[in-house]
């Protein structure tokens, strides 16, 4: 998928750096739940960052794209994107979140999907414990996705 087509889908929706929902905060905080995670964020992917739309048991505002997980389900729209333990995965071994206190190890993202196929980011769990995820917690995250889209 064309990525300046994305990125102006994202605009179109006029989203970005806007004022926390009730809802959005409330889907965010019942992905949690489902997965037993203590973190959630709704996460929009700009072109630069990673803006957080709504977060539950985490305070980050933004992150910086390329250290964002996140970007890594944008290419794959009908799937979860799982990483059951960073520090053990080649593609986040330099990222700082996986470093430190409260490292990132868990997280798995659903990709919001628009009516026209575009990701603009997604709906995810973070643990700082590494983790499996089922099936029915990933068909979860992924009705999440969708009604957070509507």
């Amino acid at each position: 998928m064309n990525e300046q087509s994305r990125l102006k889908e994202l605009y179109r929706y006029h989203i970005l750096d806007t004022k926390p929902e009730v809802e959005l905060d409330e889907l965010a905080e019942i992905a949690s739940v489902i997965c037993n995670t203590p973190m959630s964020l709704i996460t929009m992917v700009d072109k630069e960052r990673t803006w957080h739309k709504s977060k539950y048991g985490i305070n980050i505002e933004e992150a910086v794209r390329k250290d964002s997980f996140c970007q890594h389900a944008l290419h794959n729209p009908n799937e979860v994107f799982v990483v059951e333990d960073a520090q053990l995965d080649m593609k986040f071994i330099d990222n700082p979140f996986t470093k430190g206190d409260g490292a990132i190890r868990f997280y798995a993202g659903a990709p919001l999907v628009t009516p026209k196929g575009y990701v603009l980011g997604t709906i995810c769990v973070v643990d700082t414990q590494q983790k499996k995820i089922t099936d029915v917690q990933k068909r979860a995250l992924q009705i999440l996705s969708k009604k957070e889209m509507d």
